[in-house]
């Protein structure tokens, strides 16, 4: 097997994912124009993040147990189809669903592809593998906005899911033909209740965070109950996974240290990076001016802080051997960006913003690959599944509790803000004044991971693929 054009089929497959999860948020408005309601269409993007979410784990287990590679196939082919379903919805209901069913396929996709990368190289060699992986999705997840404009204006929102059907073909023939992994014996069997707790769990938890906006139109009982729901469906599930022969989650590896800080830190990553991607170009577009397309290309500064930092701490992490330094100090860095763009003003210039950025996606992408590296290191290679999609997990988690919980901060600092204003679009001060205190909850939050990555174990980076 041929291990460089691998590495690109994998790199392909995530790629695919990261432009259509950002894309998509481009075309909301045209969505809402030409499907006629506006009620439903925040979960057009939360569908998908919901599903996502909740198959992350049993691709992960299931990966374990059956092997990558048809697993991975599959995620392909479910993504696929739900593209090709999103492209021809006649309604957002459909819609919805179609988005709901990509999650599903896209949750696969994210996984299996890193999972994948441990069965290739060894944790020595994974860091500048995963560097690499890690600035290509932040590149990928960036441009989608610009991407999904572009399609948008001189064709049809539909090529934002049309365009996947080729490029999903083309992951899906390099993957069969290309990648070799082995094929394991499905002996272990899972039991059906725990992905059951799991998904009544996740799924309760980030329902009852999606409807927490007074602008979801949910009652608070509702919203109370969905909560309520997912915390009895955790208990259970820990409960579960205690006395489970094959539990889907191994205890062992969750509360495994390296696994329990890299989990933290990637929730906190997922939270920022959500946070970043945004309010900032809302802080962009409502005070600077900038159009959607621009405050997308503007958002460069962060991800060639995140691109460059990634890749050279995966390239060292790879030579040394050495990996807890560079979480500590990206954390340091990442702050200390937030505090600059919790300072943003009616007349801030865009070059002392982009310093901001610049810091924040530098620190994050030191954090970035050294998360997954870690823990997957930290566990046998039968649990490299399960240890990367409990990563996977902890990062979605933290990205929907940043997009509700920021969407809270948000719309509550511009109602009071605004209060005795003309309603309508609001002003640059108040929108200034917004993004402050997004920001400002960013950074109070990036600064916890400074002690968590300090508490980091140092553990020994395997020199080859099936060490124990």
């Amino acid at each position: 097997m041929n291990r460089r054009a691998a590495i690109a089929s994998l790199l392909l497959c995530l790629l695919l994912v990261a432009l259509d999860q950002t894309a998509v948020a481009t075309a909301l408005p045209t969505i809402s124009a030409e499907l006629g309601s506006t009620a439903a269409l925040s979960w057009v993007m939360a569908a998908y993040l919901l599903t996502a979410t909740v198959s992350t784990p049993l691709w992960g287990k299931f990966s374990d147990i059956h092997g990558r590679q048809m697993l991975l196939l599959a995620a392909i082919i479910v993504f696929v189809a739900g593209s090709a379903w999103a492209g021809f919805s006649s309604d957002l209901t459909i819609l919805v669903a179609a988005r709901g069913l990509q999650g599903v396929g896209g949750g696969g996709i994210t996984v299996l592809v890193f999972a994948s990368v441990a069965e290739l190289v060894s944790p020595r060699e994974r860091g500048r593998f995963v560097g690499l992986f890690g600035a290509a999705f932040g590149l990928a997840s960036v441009l989608g906005p610009v991407v999904g404009g572009f399609l948008t204006q001189v064709a049809s929102w539909r090529w934002i899911f049309y365009v996947n059907l080729p490029l999903g073909l083309l992951a899906l023939i390099t993957i069969a033909v290309v990648l070799r992994l082995p094929h394991k014996p499905g002996g272990r069997r899972v039991n059906w209740f725990g992905p059951l707790l799991l998904i009544l769990a996740v799924g309760g938890l980030m329902l009852g965070l999606l409807t927490a906006s007074p602008s979801s139109g949910i009652p608070v009982i509702g919203t109370v109950l969905l909560i309520g729901v997912g915390l009895v469906s955790l208990v259970a599930l820990i409960w579960t996974e205690q006395h489970s022969a094959e539990p889907l989650l191994p205890l062992r590896v969750v509360n495994h240290p390296v696994v329990r800080i890299s989990a933290s830190l990637g929730l906190i990553v997922g939270l920022v990076t959500i946070g970043t991607i945004i309010y900032v170009p809302a802080y962009l577009q409502g005070v600077l001016g900038a159009t959607p397309a621009a405050s997308g290309l503007q958002l460069l500064p962060f991800v060639g802080g995140t691109l460059v930092t990634a890749v050279l701490v995966g390239q060292l992490v790879t030579r040394t051997g050495s990996y807890r330094i560079f979480p500590i100090a990206g954390s340091v860095a990442a702050t200390l960006g937030l505090l600059i763009l919790a300072q943003l003003d009616t007349d801030t210039s865009y070059l002392w913003l982009a310093v901001g950025l610049t810091l924040l996606g530098g620190g994050l992408g030191a954090i970035i690959p050294v998360l997954t590296v870690a823990a997957q290191s930290a566990v046998a290679p039968r649990d490299i599944g399960v240890v990367t999609s409990t990563t996977s997990l902890a990062r979605s988690l933290g990205s929907t509790i940043g997009a509700t919980g920021f969407g809270l901060i948000w719309g509550l600092t511009l109602a009071s803000e605004s209060d005795g204003q003309p309603v309508g679009i609001p002003s640059g001060a108040v929108v200034a004044g917004a993004s402050q205190n997004i920001f400002t909850a960013t950074a109070i939050i990036m600064a916890f991971a400074i002690l968590l990555s300090a508490r980091l174990p140092r553990i020994h980076l395997r020199t080859t693929i099936d060490e124990t």
